[in-house]
């Protein structure tokens, strides 16, 4: 009878210990960056800003582009005019950090340099949102 008290007393404090523990199923940093491209090129903001934080931050290069969500909205739009289609070339996830090179082909890039764009951004990543994106560096521009 003790035997069968101590494994219950066993099997309940487990038990409490794995549903207090947080756990991130179905949570993949990749998956947000893809949807980020995937949400771009189709035109479809929703597809990704679910992943957002409400003060996410673009930088490009040194420049700050926009330091909320209303603003990365305003410059999506701004965007789409060109109806950018975008390729994830290489990622690589890291703790909190995912890297990508992306190619980016639209109206604009083949006005003014007749090829795709391409360039690497890191994406910052913590509480299972997209904190910051920075364009890190331009692999091929040809302006």
């Amino acid at each position: 009878m003790k035997k069968i008290l101590k494994y219950r007393i066993l099997c309940a404090a487990i038990a409490v210990l794995l549903i207090s523990c947080k756990t991130t199923k179905g949570f993949s940093s990749e998956k947000m960056v893809n949807d980020y491209y995937s949400g771009l090129s189709s035109g479809n903001f929703d597809l990704f800003a679910k992943y957002l934080a409400d003060n996410v931050k673009t930088v490009e290069m040194d420049q700050v582009l926009t330091t909320n969500i209303e603003g990365l909205k305003t410059q999506y739009r701004w965007d789409s005019v060109f109806k950018p289609k975008y390729k994830i070339m290489d990622l690589l996830e890291n703790e909190d950090s995912v890297y990508v090179t992306i190619s980016k082909n639209c109206i604009r890039t083949r006005f003014l340099q007749d090829s795709a764009l391409i360039y690497k951004a890191v994406f910052v990543v913590s509480d299972e949102k997209i904190q910051s994106i920075e364009t890190t560096d331009y692999v091929y521009l040809n302006l």
